[in-house]
């Protein structure tokens, strides 16, 4: 039988152990600014933009965000909330998600209705380069006084909601 005898053990600071599949680095990031939009044009959510910069380029990033909108019309028609991620520049994910009126309560002659706009997406960017996510969104329709809000979750004209997005390199 062998018997080793040391004096001390230290970390290789230099090297990285990843297990394929196992979370390397989580970067995250919450808003509670309240914001109104009334445009089909996209506009940035308000402190929803992360960077994070992959360890590997065969590691993948896991998307996650969630945000409370209310969606205001002045009549009960269907509308959608247009969500948009970027990775970058380029679109990562894109999502409308219909808000209809019987979901929805009237006030000051109008209709609002909420909800909680939710992404879970892998990317694979394939890179060691710095990667920044950012949320936008967006009404469908102007028409009908078609307003969103971002964490607004009641008739207040002022933050009722905390929106996150988080980013994990997972191993690949």
């Amino acid at each position: 039988m062998t018997t080793l005898y040391v004096d001390n053990i230290a970390p290789n600071l230099q090297s990285r152990v990843s297990v394929p599949g196992h979370v390397i680095q989580v970067v995250s990031v919450s808003s509670g600014s309240y914001l109104e939009v009334n445009s089909t044009s996209y506009t940035d959510a308000t402190g929803m933009s992360a960077t994070i910069t992959p360890t590997s380029t065969s590691s993948k990033i896991l998307v996650i965000m969630q945000m409370p909108v209310t969606l205001i019309r002045a009549t009960n028609d269907a509308n959608a909330v247009k969500v948009k991620i970027l990775r970058n520049t380029d679109t990562f994910f894109l999502h409308d998600q219909q808000l209809r009126a019987d979901v929805g309560t009237a006030s000051s002659g109008n209709i609002l209705l909420s909800a909680t706009t939710l992404c879970n997406k892998l990317d694979s960017p394939e890179t060691t380069s710095a990667l920044t996510y950012k949320v936008q969104f967006a009404s469908e329709t102007t028409a009908n006084s078609g307003r969103v809000r971002m964490n607004n979750d009641a008739g207040a004209g002022t933050s009722t909601g905390t929106a996150n997005l988080t980013l994990m390199e997972i191993a690949g």
